[in-house]
């Protein structure tokens, strides 16, 4: 019975190939319900922002206290920026190791979530079961996305006078290591960090500095 059940080196080929495509088919699975939820808690936040700028604009008409609401539209944007660094995160990923890698990204996205919508349809069940993932939604302080700090006041100020994510980014200074928060380092007053026709000439200059360095080298 065993001599006939020996199967040949093209049936195990096939196997082989078959258990391969199940394995991609997977990955392309599990990445897909990523990039849905992550779409899904970018319109929570996105949501937020909209519904609250409004509150915000009728709460000073009628001089009162703007100070929740303004919380609320920190709390989404960095959400939002934390989506934006997960979905960079989920365009490289390509096995099963790097998603599972990348879905701690999705966690700190969907923590702060929860707390702006508790009763959103992407739960934490769904999450548990699809990824096996742990993880609670309580309203401590966390950082959600290493860009976090760039969320200030006025960076919330300019959400509630209509200003796009992105144009906010572009008017925010960024934090250096080393100095108080907002203050340049020394040699680096009046730079436009967000002029990209500077970047490129600075990251062209400095590449060729490294290949004549490499080249005295060797």
């Amino acid at each position: 019975m065993g001599l006939f059940s020996k199967k040949t080196k093209e049936e195990l080929y096939i196997e082989k190939e078959m258990k391969k495509v199940k394995k991609d088919t997977d990955l392309a699975i599990a990445i897909a319900e990523y990039a849905a939820k992550l779409a899904g808690s970018k319109d929570v936040f996105e949501r937020t922002i909209t519904l609250e700028r409004l509150n915000v604009l009728e709460r000073r008409k009628n001089r009162v206290s703007d100070a929740a609401c303004k919380e609320r539209i920190h709390d989404a944007a960095v959400g939002l920026l934390a989506v934006q660094e997960a979905e960079f995160e989920l365009r490289s990923v390509s096995n099963a190791r790097e998603l599972e890698s990348a879905m701690k990204s999705l966690e700190k996205v969907l923590k702060c979530m929860y707390r702006l919508d508790p009763g959103t349809s992407i739960t934490k069940r769904d999450v548990r079961k699809s990824r096996g993932l742990e993880f609670d939604d309580t309203a401590e302080p966390v950082t959600y996305a290493d860009r976090a700090e760039l969320v200030d006041e006025r960076f919330v100020e300019n959400l509630i006078q209509g200003e796009s994510l992105e144009s906010c980014l572009e008017q925010t200074v960024p934090r250096t290591a080393g100095n108080n928060i907002g203050s340049p380092a020394p040699g680096m007053d009046g730079i436009n960090f967000y002029d990209t026709s500077e970047a490129d000439k600075e990251f062209d200059a400095l590449g060729e500095k490294l290949s004549q360095k490499y080249a005295g080298e060797h």
